[in-house]
C-alpha cells in the first residue's frame, strides 16, 4: 500500500471503515474519523451509540513482583468492550474493540441479515467465538435465557490458574416443526452450538 493512500472498504448510511497505512483501520462517520489508538469517548462522540455492546471477558497472565523483588506469575480477566455497528441488510458489521477506554482494534463481521429473522434456524451461520451481540443482530432475541457462574482450573503453559466464568444460555425457537437452537457462550463468546427437540410451539392460525 502506497503512503498517502486512503482505501475505502465499504460505505453506507455516513459511514464507512477505511484502512490508512501505519494506523491500521478506521471507522468514517460522516465527514469524521475514529482510528486505533482514540479514546471510546472519541468514538461515541464521532459515531454515536452502537446498535449493539457487549462486554467480554479475556484471560491473560502477567508476571508480577513482590516487595524482594521475586517473580510470581498471576492470571487475571481483563473486561473489553465490543462495540457493533450495523447498516442495513446486506451491509458489513463493522465490530470495534475498546480495552481500557482506548480503541484497540476495528474488524468488519458478517453481512447484517433482514431484519425479518425466522428464530435463528439452522441456515443462520454464526461466526466462531461470535459475542452475544453479533448473535442478537444474526438472529433477534432468544425464546430463553438462562445465566450462571462456574469457577474452573485452566492450563497455560503448564501452569494451573482459577478463573470465573460466566456462562449463557440461549434458546431460539425457529416455529413450529423446526428443531430448537441452543447457544452457549462463555464470557461474553460463543462456545458451542447445538439443536434440541423440534419446538411445540403452535403456528398461526
Amino acid at each position: 500500500m502506497r503512503t498517502g493512500i486512503l482505501i475505502s472498504l465499504l460505505a453506507f448510511g455516513g459511514v464507512s471503515l477505511v484502512a490508512r497505512p501505519g494506523l491500521g483501520q478506521s471507522i468514517r462517520c460522516g465527514d469524521r474519523i475514529v482510528s486505533v489508538g482514540d479514546t471510546a469517548y472519541e468514538l461515541r462522540q464521532r459515531c454515536g451509540p452502537a446498535d449493539e455492546t457487549t462486554v467480554v471477558r479475556d484471560f491473560r497472565v502477567i508476571t508480577v513482583r513482590n516487595g524482594e523483588g521475586l517473580a510470581a506469575r498471576r492470571g487475571i480477566d481483563e473486561d473489553v468492550e465490543v462495540l457493533i455497528y450495523a447498516g442495513v441488510s446486506g451491509d458489513l458489521l463493522r465490530i470495534v474493540e475498546v480495552r481500557r477506554g482506548i480503541v484497540r482494534s476495528i474488524r468488519t463481521g458478517d453481512r447484517v441479515t433482514s431484519r425479518d429473522r425466522q428464530g435463528c434456524g439452522a441456515a443462520t451461520v454464526l461466526p466462531r467465538r461470535a459475542t452475544t451481540g453479533e448473535v442478537r443482530l444474526a438472529c433477534g432475541t432468544p425464546a430463553d435465557v438462562s445465566r450462571w457462574i462456574e469457577d474452573r482450573a485452566i492450563q497455560v503453559d503448564g501452569q494451573s490458574f482459577e478463573r470465573q466464568i460466566e456462562i449463557e444460555r440461549w434458546v431460539f425457537d425457529p416455529g413450529p416443526g423446526n428443531l430448537l437452537r441452543i447457544l452457549q457462550f462463555e464470557n461474553g463468546r460463543l462456545v458451542r452450538t447445538t439443536t434440541g427437540r423440534r419446538s411445540a410451539a403452535r403456528g398461526r392460525r
